[in-house]
């Protein structure tokens, strides 16, 4: 994953569901640093095959970041697939 800085809060941290096949951490990256100080962003990869599990993550340094990238993503069609962008569950 391209990683920026060492540590991050779940409320700053967007998950991004329905990704192009073809994107990877950079292109993920290249997407949501607009919308402001990325400290991380990655693409799950199947360990079997190497491809995309067409899902990912972004981590914020502010919250108001990541819910601007929320508001302006959330719906965008990106290569044909409408994404899905929304706040981290946390697991409790």
């Amino acid at each position: 994953p391209v990683l920026l800085q060492p540590t991050f809060l779940y409320s700053d941290i967007i998950c991004w569901l329905d990704v192009p096949q073809s994107y990877d951490d950079d292109k993920l990256l290249a997407l949501f640093s607009s919308f402001g100080t990325i400290i991380s962003a990655h693409v799950f990869l199947d360990k079997h095959t190497g491809k995309s599990k067409c899902f990912g993550f972004v981590s914020f340094e502010a919250p108001a970041e990541a819910q601007l990238a929320i508001k302006k993503m959330h719906g965008c069609l990106i290569n044909g697939k409408r994404l899905k962008v929304e706040l981290k569950k946390s697991k409790k």
